[in-house]
């Protein structure tokens, strides 16, 4: 089975090309960690909504799309109140990353995450997007290095970094 990490473009763009990866006309699992956007994708996909990203997809049974790893981040960032950067409350966190990314490297069926670029915006000032996007970046270096394709939506175009330089 296939994994694809789509990183990066407006979420209309990026929503339209993750569905495009997946088989047209089989069912879908749309996983939506926060509120379901049902109008982005086809009537007859099923959009489920889930915190708990591993038991989902196992759950599903279909190929999966995963709307979005950030949305999740900052979840389980709420979830396990890791805020604060208390180390203890981060490792808990990132137990929860390593379980899904178990999963994501052995995908049972065809699987697209998207998720936002944090390294090329600005670092936050306030602690709590900071936090944000220190995690997610973790998510999303992870998520790439697992995923059979990485593929970097910028200026209206899908970049395949799979084949990139991983720099560690």
């Amino acid at each position: 089975m296939s994994t694809t990490l789509i990183l990066g473009g407006t979420a209309r763009s990026a929503r339209r090309y993750a569905a495009a990866l997946l088989p047209a006309g089989s069912p879908v699992t749309v996983v939506f960690p926060g509120e379901p956007m049902t109008d982005q994708y086809p009537d007859e996909w099923t959009t489920v909504r889930a915190d708990d990203l591993t038991r989902t997809i196992l759950r599903g049974r279909t190929p999966v799309l995963i709307d979005s790893l950030e949305t999740w981040v900052s979840g389980l960032l709420d979830h396990y109140d890791a805020w604060s950067g208390d180390e203890a409350r981060l490792a808990t966190v990132r137990e929860a990353i390593a379980e899904f990314g178990a999963l994501w490297m052995h995908a049972p069926y065809d699987s697209v995450a998207l998720s936002r670029e944090v390294g090329l915006t600005a670092i936050p000032e306030d602690d709590r997007n900071r936090r944000l996007r220190d995690v997610l970046e973790e998510v999303n270096a992870t998520v790439s290095v697992i995923s059979k394709r990485t593929h970097l939506i910028v200026a209206g175009r899908a970049l395949d970094l799979s084949d990139s330089v991983r720099i560690d």
